[in-house]
């Protein structure tokens, strides 16, 4: 069930019709209703790349598909890298888009070494329906990045994560 826009009450007889679509059924999209996705992956191995283009960290499994009801979500990313060399960047892709498109190395970085990459995205205008959410990344041309997830190995045995939360 979706968000219904409030009825402007006039002096009128109160249904439990209208008590159901614009109080009850609202109350329960805000609290549990509302499309919204919590991916932790424990891939069992690291992610690498060599890439010097925006491309997935994973096709598969750091992946969210979720329709959208009100234009709007929160995008959440938080991984450890470490580059050897260079520097990772990062960012959102949207239905094959990136987020960050208007800077060439997109939200985040990871400088040269071990590192924490937060991003936090407030996205607005998004249409009515489906929407794909993906975690691109790049790294200096040249080098290596890995992102740390789940590989059984001290100090590197961390576990990205990823939220897609609808707003508004």
């Amino acid at each position: 069930m979706g968000w219904t826009s409030p009825k402007t009450w006039a002096a009128e007889l109160l249904t439990l019709t209208d008590l159901n679509t614009h109080l009850k059924d609202n109350e329960i999209y805000l609290f549990s209703g509302r499309p919204g996705q919590f991916i932790k992956r424990d891939n069992g191995a690291n992610y690498t790349t060599t890439s010097a283009t925006f491309t997935p960290v994973d096709n598969t499994n750091l992946v969210s598909t979720r329709t959208i009801n009100s234009g709007k979500v929160i995008l959440v990313f938080i991984g450890v890298v470490n580059t050897t060399g260079g520097n990772t960047f990062w960012d959102f892709d949207i239905d094959g888009v990136r987020y960050g498109s208007a800077g060439a190395d997109g939200l985040a970085i990871g400088l040269f070494g071990k590192n924490t990459v937060v991003m936090i995205a407030p996205v607005e205008g998004l249409s009515v329906g489906s929407h794909t959410f993906k975690v691109v990344w790049k790294v200096t041309s040249g080098q290596t990045g890995t992102l740390y997830s789940g590989n059984g190995t001290g100090t590197e045995d961390f576990i990205p994560c990823l939220a897609v939360i609808e707003v508004g």
